[in-house]
């Protein structure tokens, strides 16, 4: 034929002829079709019926030795049929090798090497030949014929060379384990499932059982240990061949390639959620590992009441030669089959409607069966109306019934207990939802220092039970203010960098103290979390993001990560060296780089300081950093907590006179209280009063009551962040443990109730109570007229949530709209909403600001709508939870509108919690919407 290009070639077209033709009858119940094997050749027997159409074809091949009555003029096309596709070892391979011309062949057996072949001549187009599978070979492999015409031969205008490449598999039955599992097909919620098992060999086996629902969203295929351990190898072998140079007039080139590769492990199965808005545990047994063999065992697994479903049961069995696996089914359907439709949280007050769905699988109960539903709540939520109700639904049919149900005062796990039953068939399904409070979880701290030897304070912040953490704690040292910052901390809802490495990096110096009542184990686990936690923070550069979505390094988080880390290795916790080593290297980088204000000259020095702990000579640095503060800095740095970073590295460096001379002129309570989110007037005192505890003991010592004074004043009026809370206590531990309080006063705690008093807490030097929420006023006594320092911590939600709107600072705003823009306060079940908030700042621009939006229950978030940038504003990060949505970002004195689509879910009467927003480090700047109500009406 002639090609595109102009050039011929041959083409080679498949012809059929009918070698014999007969009548055939094909009874109702089917027959058997004896092929002919006399001949020779590749064959189809064709059915054809009385009207022309084709009803079925069966193509054959009959392997034997044969002259073609046509040449196959196409490019040395090799023809190879194998009379398997597996075959075991030592085995001999049957093929038909069908070739365009006579001549000489060899047979090899290949996969990375060449494992066995075999050399064979023949006269005919068509041969059979053989080839033994070697006895060591497993997994799979290829047979591979390479074949040149006869010298002789007139096929002279087509390629002397031909190949041809079949793979095979090895059967796998000397390592396959044949495992039996026997399930029966139907079960009943709350019986139990007897899985019997047996194996074809002595092993150890696992079985296990999983909802379908589950391994469907997951995609969840049963190992198959064989596939692994033997996977499929692809073709490794290359072939050479001189033809070319006997042969100078062939010019073709081989246009066929070897097959190679792996196959596809499955196909994609359907993605059903099998999540349901309920408690209850999801339904799966595991065995553990237990002993199998030809003698059949039992498992039995407890059917939970609440789950109607399919079952996957699952085994892997196991010797030392051998694996196997097996899948069996079994359906769980009892007689009725409860469905509630709750919602997942609701706030004291919201009324709402829960549907409950009933399908009637009772055998035998026909048409108009009657079914009575009963409703058995928990203390969290109250049943509106009849609690139970009668339902006519026809075997094999569903019906729904509603119920109105009021949320408590009661926070916690709300539970709906639903019966059905008809005669002596009965079945009970539980659905919960959260009954949450309409305001955020909060951490307060009341400190201060009294010279009386009785104290009292009344507790005004009243908290509901759920939840709610109180301590008091009192002592002469000041250390003990650390308990409400440490409270704070662990309450804190947010997790930037610093703010995970803050909540962990005060206690680790707790490890060297002689305090029993410190859980070491619980720091050491924290610890652990963080550390794996900030694994996923750490840049390429070695530096830390501020949040996991930050496309670059934070400058500061990062100097005080790699601080914490070296602290840490001090209290030989363990540190991967690998994150200290990237550490290190980055804050090598920020030590050598220019500067272009004081704050970044305190940074650099900050990086030097810690470098210089780690072992490193930071002389250098220092110097070049030394001449930049005086050149541009000269009347202020000194001042500075620059300068104190830098005093303490010399006196790492064995330099006290230096150090001395540059540690003296920094002042307690200077500076602006709050000149941005990393530098407030604490957190410069802290890290001073650190820097003197760990470097300059004697100077330390030297430090007045005055000098404290000044430095507590702050955290007893409330007035620290996490980075500065983190260095106070730190600073604390440290002035502790190298001053020593003078006295150990006898100090009682007492609890008053109305008239009547408890004592919490009598002790000596240091006194710690729990009060309960009940508590109207403490009392504090002590036998000494030395001041005391005393902390009550408060975490929990308010009792009573605040009813007005508030912005200091910043300015928040929010609104339900519908699909016309209106603003609403009423939509109906299943309607789609978009919730608008509008925040600017009242003073200037005001970073790492976080925004709450609450969602009334029933609420749904749209995820796909919450987006990264609105109108040119860029969110730092976001939060998306089950009932609320969390920004993070910056803000200006112009509006800033956020947009995200929410679906209503459920109907009835419900709060609109306050939205809020607060700066994460000066928390006098904040903004909260007043909360309202949202009613959901049914769909008509």
């Amino acid at each position: 034929v002639r090609r595109p290009n102009g050039t011929y070639a041959y083409e080679s077209i498949k012809q059929t002829e009918t070698v014999s033709e007969r009548a055939y009858s094909v009874p109702a119940d089917g027959a058997e079709l004896e092929l002919p094997t006399e001949e020779a050749g590749t064959f189809a027997a064709v059915i054809v019926g009385e009207d022309d159409l084709t009803y079925g074809r069966i193509e054959y091949t009959v392997a034997g030795e044969r002259n073609l009555a046509g040449n196959l003029e196409r490019d040395a096309e090799l023809e190879l049929n194998l009379n398997g596709t597996s075959f075991e070892p030592g085995e001999t391979i049957q093929m038909e090798i069908t070739a365009p011309y006579t001549g000489t062949g060899l047979i090899t057996i290949e996969r990375d090497r060449v494992y066995a072949w075999h050399w064979f001549t023949t006269d005919t187009n068509t041969t059979v030949q053989t080839i033994t599978v070697p006895g060591n070979l497993e997994g799979n492999a290829y047979v591979n014929v390479a074949f040149v015409r006869d010298l002789d031969s007139p096929e002279i205008y087509v390629s002397p060379l031909s190949i041809a490449v079949e793979p095979f598999a090895i059967s796998r039955d000397a390592r396959t384990i044949d495992v039996e599992v026997d399930v029966p097909e139907l079960v009943r919620p709350g019986d139990t499932l007897t899985i019997d098992y047996t194996a074809s060999k002595d092993s150890q086996i696992v079985v296990y059982a999983v909802d379908e629902g589950i391994l469907q969203v997951a995609n969840y295929e049963a190992p198959r240990p064989l596939d692994f351990f033997i996977q499929k190898m692809a073709l490794q072998v290359g072939t050479m061949q001189m033809v070319d140079l006997i042969l100078p007039e062939f010019e073709a080139f081989l246009r066929r390639a070897a097959p190679g590769g792996g196959e596809a492990r499955g196909l994609l199965g359907q993605n059903l959620n099998p999540f349901r808005r309920k408690a209850e545990p999801p339904v799966v047994f595991w065995s553990g590992i237990v002993d199998a063999g030809p003698d059949s065992r039992q498992l039995s697994v407890d059917i939970p009441d609440y789950f109607n479903g399919r079952l996957r049961v699952m085994a892997i069995a196991v010797s030392a030669t051998a694996v196997g696996r097996q899948v069996e089914g079994t359906t769980v359907r009892g007689p009725f089959v409860i469905t509630p439709n709750l919602l997942t949280a609701a706030a004291p007050g919201d009324e709402f409607d829960v549907t409950v769905g009933i399908s009637n699988n009772l055998e035998g109960s026909g048409t108009g069966a009657s079914i009575d539903l009963e409703a058995l709540p928990s203390e969290h939520v109250e049943i509106v109306g009849d609690t139970s109700m009668t339902l006519t639904i026809d075997e094999g049919r569903e019906d729904r019934a509603r119920f109105r149900v009021r949320a408590l005062d009661t926070f916690g796990n709300a539970t709906l207990l639903f019966t059905a039953s008809s005669g002596d068939e009965s079945a009970r399904r539980s659905a919960t939802l959260s009954v949450r409070p309409s305001v955020a979880y909060v951490s307060t701290s009341l400190s201060g220092a009294t010279d009386r030897r009785t104290f009292e304070l009344a507790v005004e912040r009243r908290l509901n039970p759920a939840f709610a953490e109180q301590s008091m704690a009192a002592s002469p040292s000041p250390l003990v203010l650390a308990d409400g910052m440490l409270a704070y901390l662990q309450a804190f809802p947010h997790g930037c960098a610093e703010q995970m490495v803050s909540k962990v990096f005060p206690q680790i110096g707790f490890l060297a103290s002689d305090d029993d009542a410190m859980d070491r184990s619980a720091i050491r686990s924290d610890f652990d979390v963080l550390i794996r936690r900030l694994r996923g923070r750490q840049a390429s550069d070695g530096g830390f993001r501020f949040w996991p979505s930050s496309r670059e390094s934070a400058e500061f988080p990062s100097v005080y990560v790699t601080h914490f880390l070296t602290d840490s290795k001090e209290y030989s916790l363990p540190v991967p060296p690998a994150m200290m080593t990237s550490g290190l290297d980055y804050l090598r980088r920020v030590a050598g780089r220019d500067v272009a204000s004081l704050y970044e000259s305190r940074t650099r020095a900050y990086a030097i300081y810690v470098l210089t702990r780690n072992g490193e000579v930071t002389t250098n640095f220092l110097t070049n950093l030394h001449e930049r503060l005086e050149r541009e800095y000269a009347d202020v740095w000194r001042d500075d907590l620059t300068a104190v970073y830098m005093a303490a590295t010399y006196e790492l460096l064995r330099q006290s006179g230096l150090a001395n001379g540059m540690i003296g002129e920094y002042e307690f309570g200077t500076g602006k209280e709050w000149a941005s989110d990393f530098d407030t007037r604490l957190g410069r005192d802290a890290q001073y009063l650190y820097l003197l505890a760990k470097h300059f003991p004697d100077r330390l010592r030297r430090l007045d009551a005055e000098d404290i004074e000044n430095f507590v004043r702050p955290i007893m009026d409330n007035r620290f962040n996490t980075l500065s809370a983190a260095y106070s206590v730190l600073a604390l531990a440290a002035y502790t443990d190298a001053v020593t309080a003078s006295g150990s006063p006898d100090l009682t705690i007492l609890g008053l109730i109305d008239d009547a008093s408890e004592v919490l807490a009598r002790e000596t030097g240091t006194a710690r109570a729990a009060p309960s929420v009940a508590i109207d006023t403490l009392r504090l006594e002590t036998d000494s007229d030395s001041p005391i320092f005393w902390v009550l911590s408060q975490t929990g939600f308010d009792a009573t949530p605040p009813q007005d709107a508030k912005a200091e600072g910043l300015e928040l705003y929010r609104e339900y709209l519908d699909d016309d823009g209106n603003a609403v306060t009423s939509a109906t079940i299943g309607e789609e909403l978009t919730v608008r908030l509008r925040v600017r700042s009242t003073d200037g621009y005001r970073t790492n600001v976080a925004l709450v939006d609450l969602l009334p229950g029933g609420f749904e978030v749209l995820r796909e709508s919450i987006r990264d940038e609105y109108s040119g504003w860029r969110v730092d990060y976001r939060d998306i939870r089950e009932d609320r949505v969390v920004f993070y970002g910056r803000f200006g004195e112009s509006i800033t509108t956020i947009t995200y689509r929410v679906k209503v879910t459920a109907s009835g009467d419900f709060v609109a919690p306050s939205a809020f927003a607060g700066s994460m480090y000066d928390r006098t700047v904040e903004a909260r919407t007043a909360p309202g109500r949202f009613e959901v009406q049914p769909a008509s």
